[in-house]
């Protein structure tokens, strides 16, 4: 199987810029990069495993299509289309309420 595309939403790029400012803001710009580079370097495996992530564990997500890749403290919430793309739908700290903001 050839490599699948990988596309963000707006709101999962919005999701990276935040975990970026947050790193830059409470401990160094170096722990920005450092962190944000780890992350993207994950998501990018799912180009060639996109079911390296489980299905959602919660019921509307997953009968939504939904899958999550956990990632340090974060949970990438992805899904699969055609077979061909990834979509990053947001990435979100693991200890937030995340199924009822994905679901408004």
């Amino acid at each position: 199987m050839s490599d699948m595309q990988i596309i963000y939403t707006q709101e999962a790029q919005q999701d990276v810029m935040q975990i970026a400012d947050y790193h830059l803001r409470m401990v160094s710009p170096e722990s920005a990069e450092y962190a944000v580079s780890r992350l993207l370097e994950h998501i990018e495996k799912l180009a060639e495993f996109p079911r390296m992530g489980e299905e959602h564990p919660d019921e509307r997500l997953r009968t939504a299509g939904f899958r999550k890749l956990v990632h340090d403290s974060h949970i990438v919430i992805y899904r699969i289309e055609h077979d061909k793309t990834v979509i990053i739908e947001r990435i979100v700290w693991a200890s937030s309420d995340y199924p009822e903001l994905l679901m408004q």
